[in-house]
């Protein structure tokens, strides 16, 4: 089981945008079970709705990228403790800050390589087939997304090396 991380690791701040992008996926999840259920009626009736594959796509780039520091805060991600009974403590505290900075090191690539791939996307004019939706902004929420769950785990390394890791022991 996967434990919250400590709110006082972090800014205030930091807490805010990461619940808010939450809200947006909660809301998107409301959004996108809305539209499926619509289109499945709709093609029960022989009519479905156009272009809802391409907002459901789009969508769902949305709520996986607010999903990713919002679970991070919760601890609600899934986690292995397998040699959590078998390491004595110190070496824990080395295995939990390992993960973390592995954690670290991917996200902040893909945070990076989705807002270059917006940026790219935007420079080309990438857009999707039916609704011609821009991906630009769909490549900038999970770089957002990414980049606030690296920030989550930047500020618990910082507090991991400043104040050790109790939840080790």
């Amino acid at each position: 089981m996967s434990i919250p991380r400590s709110k006082d690791a972090r800014p205030a701040v930091l807490d805010r945008l990461v619940d808010g992008f939450g809200l947006l996926g909660g809301i998107a999840i409301l959004f996108l079970a809305g539209l499926v259920f619509c289109d499945v009626i709709g093609r029960a009736f022989g009519s479905p709705i156009f272009g809802a594959r391409d907002i459901m796509v789009m969508m769902l780039a949305v709520i996986i990228a607010s999903g990713f520091a919002s679970g991070a805060t919760q601890g609600v991600h899934i986690s292995i403790d397998a040699l959590k009974n078998v390491l004595p403590a110190p070496l824990r505290r080395g295995q939990l800050l390992l993960a973390d900075l592995i954690s670290l090191t991917i996200l902040a690539i893909l945070a990076w390589r989705s807002f270059v791939g917006g940026m790219e996307a935007g420079d080309f004019g990438e857009r999707t087939m039916l609704l011609s939706l821009p991906y630009a902004p769909f490549y900038f929420a999970l770089s957002l997304g990414f980049g606030l769950h690296a920030l989550v785990i930047a500020f618990d390394i910082i507090k991991q090396l400043t104040l050790g890791n109790r939840h080790a022991e």
